[in-house]
């Protein structure tokens, strides 16, 4: 390891941004063009470089090099890559058992208390965020995958993914402080 790169990993344990600044773009080309590799998907390697980066500024305290900080970087460039072939396939899994299910079932007849429920429903999509809900509406309504919403809204998936998530838990919160259960 050059005295040049030693001194940045010195200085970026520190919480030098500057240090940071320099190895990013040192190094942020081989990340993303390790990640496209794999992932033949220019959102999914901008993604995966986002994580590694934030994952080296978060970690910046404890990191040890042993040989040189682009090894450092392929390897975990790697492990991201291989986590989002997990989250993946986890997701691909789920949505297959989400289909089978749905396809199982059998129609529900329209009654009050069904129509109740959906009133409901409206009520607490009708509370969320304006982006969160429309993110949600089109997933749920209109059954857009998070990539489909993605490309679709000019947005990042993890973007997709956090207003979900924000939704989610809104709406969770909001059945619980309601006297009506799922």
């Amino acid at each position: 390891m050059s005295e040049k790169e030693k001194n940045l990993l010195k200085k970026l344990t520190q919480g030098d941004t500057n240090a940071f600044a320099t190895l990013f773009h040192a190094h942020w080309q081989t990340v993303y063009n390790m990640s496209y590799k794999y992932t033949l998907s220019h959102s999914d390697a901008e993604d995966i470089s986002q994580e590694v980066f934030q994952r080296i500024w978060e970690k910046r305290k404890s990191i040890i090099i042993h040989k040189t900080f682009e090894n450092y970087i392929v390897r975990t460039t790697k492990n991201h890559i291989i986590n989002h072939f997990r989250a993946k396939d986890i997701k691909r899994q789920h949505e297959k058992i989400a289909t089978q299910l749905v396809e199982q079932a059998t129609p529900f007849v329209d009654t009050p208390p069904l129509r109740s429920v959906e009133s409901k429903y409206q009520q607490l999509v009708a509370l969320l965020p304006p982006r969160s809900q429309e993110i949600y509406i089109r997933k749920y309504e209109k059954h857009l995958t998070n990539e489909d919403l993605a490309t679709e809204m000019g947005l990042s998936i993890k973007t997709v993914e956090y207003h979900l998530q924000r939704a989610h838990k809104m709406m969770r919160e909001e059945i619980k402080k309601s006297t009506i259960y799922f």
